[in-house]
């Protein structure tokens, strides 16, 4: 359940994390940022997806949640088991200040691809809270890519291993070893797909990275994270270019770069 709109905090607040920043070596390790507390949460009705799209042949999908939808066929089949739901996504909430709040969102791209809404999270256990719930600041879709695609095998290696690190349930954990993930091309093994991958990134990747670095940049320097509007605009408008190419032309020749078939 949506709570209320976004105000900016000036006092610590919970931040609810799903994706990589559950892996420690990313939140305090890479980002620097040490938590006040944290509790492992989940947020009732709302699944994890992965339609954020990212940059083909190395990263083509990051992850978001959105409102509980139906698995994939795909999916029902590895779960093997009645259900056709998605499982209540899980995560951990960590009380955060307002700068690292701001840094946060900056390190998520400026806002360019998620929108930032306030939850209720309920806790996982009896010694993080109140069964009532709390209200957790956390990152929905805000310019998704159809049809999604495949996370990494590095990144979904982090959320594994953040998820145990953190204690969410065994039954989460389970799912999550689940799931599909991308495998880069290798030359011995699929030399035409692999020459593709590096034709293209010849051009995009440094592209993406600057791109990447100025969103970061500018978010830097906002006081609430955000990167500037008209930034984000050229930036969503470029990566749907790269996108395009990458499905009506570079996909049909060399193959895909986002783990679907």
């Amino acid at each position: 359940m949506t709570l209320h709109h976004w105000n900016p905090p000036d006092q610590p607040i919970w931040y609810f994390a799903y994706g990589s920043n559950l892996a420690h070596s990313i939140f305090t390790g890479t980002r620097k940022i040490i938590p006040l507390a944290t509790k492992s949460v989940s947020i009732p009705g709302w699944t994890l997806v992965f339609d954020i799209g990212g940059l083909p042949y190395i990263e083509p999908a990051f992850a978001s949640i959105q409102p509980g939808s139906v698995l994939s066929d795909e999916k029902r089949d590895v779960e093997k088991d009645a259900s056709t739901i998605a499982p209540t996504v899980e995560g951990v909430a960590y009380l955060v200040t307002p700068a690292q709040l701001r840094s946060i969102m900056a390190s998520e791209g400026g806002l360019y691809a998620y929108r930032r809404v306030v939850l209720r999270a309920l806790p996982l256990y009896p010694a993080d809270g109140d069964a009532s719930g709390m209200a957790v600041v956390t990152l929905v879709t805000g310019e998704s890519r159809t049809p999604a695609g495949v996370p990494s095998r590095r990144y979904m290696d982090l959320i594994t291993t953040g998820s145990g690190e953190q204690h969410l349930s065994p039954p989460y954990q389970a799912y999550l070893s689940t799931l599909p993930s991308y495998h880069p091309p290798i030359r011995d093994h699929s030399p035409w797909q692999w020459l593709g991958a590096q034709l293209f990134l010849l051009f995009w990747l440094p592209l993406y990275k600057l791109l990447q670095w100025v969103l970061e940049t500018t978010a830097n320097m906002d006081p609430e994270g955000h990167a500037p509007e008209g930034l984000c605009v050229l930036v969503r408008t470029i990566n749907a270019v790269m996108w395009c190419w990458h499905d009506r032309v570079h996909s049909r020749v060399w193959g895909r770069g986002d783990g679907l078939i």
